[in-house]
């Protein structure tokens, strides 16, 4: 029997003209959508052709929560059914006050607020038609998005808005992402690439904790403060940016890469997934720069379908391909050897199991994958096709399946060949301490991608 919070959840999506279909498919299809599922997804032998059958995407589900896993204990002591109160409450106090002041919905009274928590608990324990909770179904990597699809049909009836509260963050920061991918055209290439990996850490001082899903590690970020003429900001982050890329890569697939894609005779299609926003505007003079380089490559640029968090969408690709910055990325466009997929993932990670045809589509068309973001690797781990990831390390969990310092944001580049696993036993974290050179107590999964022999690595734990 339907509990009274799901039958809620689906009137409110009605009422603001989303469709069940017929009755019998109305849980499949919120499940679906609280997921972040798209609406054509691949068929069975597509995807089988794209993932292994070991395929898991992520670390560890909710649902592991409840029984306090060792693994979770090293660092986050609060149960189940705490947590998920604490985080949802949380996600309201940033949403509702945004709401009031972007937005001329009328929000429920204050007693109505404080329920949803409560709601969202049960919503996600409830076992659906197909005999699994959303908590067994929702991977760590995820959770950040489906606790805002709750809190946004609650408030206004709407699973997914057409801003985010970092709209007004990003807008600023323009200009200077802008300025900085404009002075990136003197950089050579290498350089170039380790910058669009340090570009991560830039604007992380804007984030809180839940966007990262993970704990972040402050020290090592890049700041930035809009009020600063752009000039003077684009200045001070880009000499940031080449400081962190002259310390090269704590963990080191560059020769790698760049032979993947250049100079290759017979042609190479690469399909670059991006991340946040600043970033992204460096990774598009990436792309432009390896484009102009490597007459045989092609790129197809997929960043997430909507607007999500910090993340770049297609909206905003399609809008920063309209600047003269981007003048020559757009003359590649016209060139059919630059494109942009528009049915990218719906949250902020790359799920294998949340991806539309098209994506899954062109993975199998692929011959290389570049995949900006430390969500993303872990939830990508054993994709059939060769994988680099290129990101900065400053979250725990990013510590745990690398190995490399979180306080230091060490560069990664993670060489992954089809079908491998850099990392493993994520569950076993409690079992391998070490200590950071500042003396702090960090936990290690059974095998990082630090400790892959074929991966050339500096300055990482080794347990």
């Amino acid at each position: 029997m339907q509990p009274p919070e799901i039958r809620e959840l689906a009137e409110k999506l009605e009422a603001t003209g989303f469709g069940f279909g017929p009755f019998r498919n109305r849980e499949r299809n919120l499940k679906h959508l609280l997921l972040g599922m798209p609406g054509s997804g691949p068929r069975r032998w597509e995807w089988e052709r794209a993932f292994p059958q070991w395929y898991e995407p992520g670390t560890f589900t909710l649902a592991e929560r409840a029984s306090r896993p060792p693994f979770l204990a090293v660092d986050d002591r609060a149960g189940f059914e705490t947590w998920v109160l604490d985080e949802v409450a949380a996600d309201l106090e940033r949403l509702v006050p945004w709401l009031e002041r972007v937005s001329s919905w009328t929000l429920p009274p204050p007693g109505e607020l404080k329920a949803i928590p409560g709601k969202v608990l049960d919503c996600l324990v409830h076992r659906f038609g197909d005999g699994r909770s959303l908590a067994e179904d929702t991977y760590q990597q995820e959770y950040t998005d489906v606790f805002r699809r709750f809190n946004c049909i609650y408030t206004t009836g709407w699973p997914r808005l057409p801003f985010t509260e970092y709209d007004g963050i990003n807008s600023g920061l323009l200009p200077v992402a802008l300025r900085v991918a404009e002075r990136c055209e003197a950089l050579d290439l290498p350089t170039l690439v380790r910058v669009s990996a340090a570009a991560g850490l830039v604007g992380v001082n804007h984030k809180k904790d839940a966007s990262a899903t993970s704990v972040l590690h402050r020290a090592g970020i890049v700041p930035t403060s809009p009020d600063s003429p752009p000039e003077e900001a684009a200045e001070k982050v880009l000499s940031a940016l080449v400081e962190r890329a002259r310390r090269g890569w704590a963990i080191d697939g560059e020769a790698t890469f760049l032979g993947q894609v250049l100079g290759r005779r017979e042609g190479c299609l690469m399909a670059l997934f991006t991340d946040d926003y600043f970033e992204t505007v460096v990774d598009l003079k990436l792309a432009e720069r390896l484009l102009k380089t490597e007459p045989n490559l092609r790129i197809v640029v997929v960043p997430r379908a909507v607007r999500v968090g910090n993340d770049a969408s297609a909206a905003d690709i399609l809008h920063l391909l309209r600047r003269d910055t981007f003048r020559l990325l757009h003359l590649q466009a016209s060139q059919g050897r630059f494109s942009v997929e528009l049915s990218g993932p719906l949250s902020g990670t790359l799920c294998g199991h949340r991806l539309s045809a098209r994506v899954v589509r062109l993975i199998l068309r692929a011959d290389v994958l570049f995949v900006k973001g430390a969500r993303s690797y872990e939830c990508l781990q054993g994709v059939l096709k060769p994988a680099y990831y290129a990101f900065a390390v400053c979250r725990s969990m990013s510590e745990s399946v690398t190995g490399v310092d979180a306080d230091t944001g060490g560069l990664v580049l993670v060489c992954q060949e089809s079908g491998q696993a850099t990392f493993r036993g994520f569950r076993k974290r409690h079992e391998r301490p070490w200590t950071t050179p500042s003396g702090r107590v960090g936990w290690l999964a059974e095998r990082t991608a630090s400790d892959n022999p074929r991966l050339r690595s500096r300055g990482v734990a080794r347990g």
